[in-house]
């Protein structure tokens, strides 16, 4: 019997999202841990970064969940981080990459991310978003060489999202 491999979630910016949305409690009823992040009154890129690397140096395998903003996280870190030989599989769900120039100022600790090819086996699924258009999702998804899943409304998405913890969870069973 193999040993389940943990499943990291990577939320949004809590200002973008609801607390208590579909895709964190199905990722929860998954078994994900929550990678967190200080939100407060900004999310702070850099100690986000730290949280995601130390979680995933303490596990030998996982997979990753990432949503809105979670996504730039992911990208971000995959860019630089020795650890990703470590993550078997990561869905990204509505990529937002945030300009650091954002009226807001929210974003003020981001950088641009930069388009490089992810460097594990990845899925985009798309989530209709006033800050990320689908044009931008999946011209994300074609620079991180994810499979990209058009999905329109919740009840596909939520499918695909279920068919990729399925399929993970699966493809862990025969290796």
């Amino acid at each position: 019997m193999t040993t389940p491999v943990p499943l990291l979630w990577l939320g949004d910016d809590p200002a973008r999202t609801r607390p208590a949305a579909w895709q964190t409690r199905l990722a929860q009823a998954h078994g994900a841990q929550v990678v967190p992040q200080h939100a407060e009154p900004v999310p702070l890129r850099g100690d986000w970064l730290v949280q995601l690397e130390s979680v995933v140096r303490s596990m030998p395998r996982c997979r990753l969940i990432a949503q809105g903003l979670g996504c730039a996280l992911l990208a971000a870190w995959a860019a630089y981080s020795s650890s990703c030989a470590r993550v078997e599989a990561a869905l990204l769900l509505g990529p937002f990459c945030p300009q650091p120039s954002d009226p807001s100022g929210r974003y003020r600790t981001w950088r641009e991310v930069t388009p490089l090819p992810l460097p594990f086996p990845s899925c985009v699924i798309a989530q209709p978003s006033p800050h990320s258009s689908l044009a931008a999702q999946q011209q994300w998804a074609q620079q991180w060489r994810s499979h990209w899943h058009p999905a329109t409304d919740p009840a596909s998405q939520r499918e695909a999202m279920q068919a990729w913890l399925h399929e993970t969870s699966a493809q862990r069973a025969f290796l």
